[in-house]
Parts: structure tokens; C-alpha cells; sequence
């Protein structure tokens, strides 16, 4: 099966108020690099080359001020406007026309994912082929997140959003695999209490025909709901952290592209220009010519 990616950069953004009311959240620095260069990569490293955003019309100049078609890093970017909060299932239904034949990627705009096994976490959601794909990890306070619980043969057996009573569970991360037939499901999908269509609610109409899969991150994988001040500076430090002492770059598409044979040094050269005097692209170039 084949797949084309869907990120999620629209929403109001509340938590990070005011500074969402001048500026999209998903545009916003996380270190050196703007947020939404993080879900954008993370789908790049799983080989996903035509890519829709689901934007605010606002702010959709901006986005494509930064991004443009994608062209200048060898993938296909194109946009959709999300009119109001309506969930993230929604995006779902903006992206049928171009997805309906392929199996759907979905990755949260605010959601931060690095480590050694990322890559081949996602591979193994990939090569499924079948049904939904989650990826969980743990997390000491659950209550914040939609968590997957098993039964004592350690299938999935439920999904439960924000609970209360929990003190630990497995967080349901913003990056979901979906069949083609996930387009059909989410017409079926009512608006919640809180007037979206929501995610979990389409999690479970695989899980009642047991085709919903659960792949736990672990340890390895490091995974940050960038969307409020706090995540928002420790997922910044981490970053940092991580690019000095590994010398790395985590989130660059830059360097993904060129590294993956989609882009040529030519054309990674261009890019950086735009770049000239930050770190960002020293680190680039250092990091590709010299390892």
C-alpha cells in the first residue's frame, strides 16, 4: 500500500495564548528550527513524499512563505484551510480527495518525535498494511492524553480519553497509520460534546472490527505535546541538548532530503543561503560534508 501524509496546523492554539494571537503555533521556534518542521520530518523519515497541511487561512501566506510546494526538498507540499476547532479527524475528511486512494499518515503539527528507533517504528507501521496504526508511550500522568489499555493477553482492548483515575499509562502520541478506508469511517464520525470530530472516536471504529495495532515507542524514542509553555521549553532545551552533544540535527528537512537522495548538494546549497549566518546551517553542512 501507498501513502501520502496529513499534518494538522490548524486549531486556535489556546494554551500558548497570547502569543498565538499574532503568530501560528505551529510556526513558533523549537530551538533553532519552527515547530512544524518537526511532524513534517518525521513523516520524511518514513518515506512519505506528498504531503497536505491543514492550515488556518490566515495563516496560510506564512506557510507557504516557508515551505512553498515542497520542491526545494524533492517532496510535494499542498495546503487545506480548516475553517474553525473542528477536531482532527476533520483533516481527515479535507484530505480524501487527495489521499482516497492511498493509506493516510497523520501527524499532530505541535507534536515532537526523536530517537534511535523512530525510524523503524514507523517502517513497522507502514508495513501493516491493514487497519489503524497508534504509537504509545509511557507517561507518569495520563490525564492529559487519549491512553490505550490491554487486556491480560496483552491485546488492545480499549481507548480512553483524559482519564482521571489513572497514575500511569500509555499515551496515545499525535501519529496515527490509516487504511484507505479511513476516508468511509470518518463520515460516519458526529460531532462530541465539544463540537469536533474527534480522533479517538475514529480509533474506534478499528478497534471494534480488530484492526486497530498499538506499537510502543519505549524509552528510546523521546516524544513532546509541544502545545503549551511548558513542553514548549523543555522540548526546546531537549533539542538543544541533544544537536550539541550528539551533533546532530533533529527536525532538519533540509537534511533529511539531502541525506535521503531526494534533493542534490546544489540544491541543499540554495536552501542554506537563505540561511547564510545561522547555526542551523553551519550545523547543516557540517554535519552532511564533514559526519
Amino acid at each position: 500500500m501507498s501513502y501520502r501524509g496529513l499534518i494538522m496546523a490548524g486549531g486556535t492554539a489556546s494554551r500558548l495564548g497570547p502569543v498565538t494571537q499574532c503568530v501560528s503555533k505551529h510556526l513558533l521556534p523549537v530551538f533553532d528550527k519552527p515547530m512544524i518542521y518537526f511532524p513534517l520530518s518525521t513523516l520524511m523519515l518514513g518515506g512519505i513524499r506528498e504531503i497536505m497541511i491543514v492550515v488556518n487561512e490566515i495563516d496560510l501566506p506564512a506557510y507557504e512563505k516557508l515551505l512553498g510546494d515542497g520542491s526545494h526538498l524533492g517532496i510535494k507540499l499542498i495546503y487545506a484551510l480548516q475553517s474553525g476547532a473542528n477536531g482532527i479527524a476533520e483533516g481527515v475528511q479535507l484530505a480524501q480527495d487527495f489521499a482516497s486512494k492511498h493509506g493516510l499518515v497523520l501527524a499532530l503539527g505541535d507534536n515532537v518525535f526523536f530517537g534511535n528507533n523512530l525510524v523503524s517504528s514507523i517502517s513497522e507501521g507502514l508495513q501493516k498494511n491493514c487497519g489503524a496504526t497508534i504509537f504509545l508511550q509511557k507517561v507518569a500522568d495520563p490525564s492529559g492524553y487519549g491512553v490505550a489499555l490491554f487486556d491480560e493477553d496483552g491485546k488492545l482492548s480499549s481507548l480512553i480519553e483524559k482519564p482521571k483515575d489513572l497514575k500511569m499509562g500509555q499515551a496515545i502520541t499525535g501519529l496515527y497509520i490509516f487504511d484507505a478506508s479511513v476516508f468511509e469511517k470518518s463520515k460516519e464520525l458526529k460531532p462530541s460534546s465539544r463540537g469536533e470530530l474527534e480522533i479517538t472516536d475514529l480509533l474506534s471504529f478499528y478497534l471494534d472490527e480488530s484492526s486497530l495495532e498499538a506499537i510502543e515507542l519505549g524509552r528510546a524514542c523521546f516524544w513532546f505535546d509541544a502545545g503549551t509553555p511548558q513542553n514548549l521549553v523543555e522540548a526546546s532545551y531537549l533539542i538543544r541538548q541533544a544537536q550539541q552533544r550528539l551533533n546532530c540535527q533533529v527536525g532538519s528537512v533540509d537534511l533529511i532530503a539531502a541525506e535521503s537522495g531526494w534533493i542534490s548538494e546544489r540544491q541543499l546549497e540554495k536552501n542554506l543561503e537563505k540561511y547564510t549566518h545561522s547555526d542551523y546551517a553551519k550545523s547543516v553542512r557540517d554535519i552532511l560534508f564533514h559526519g
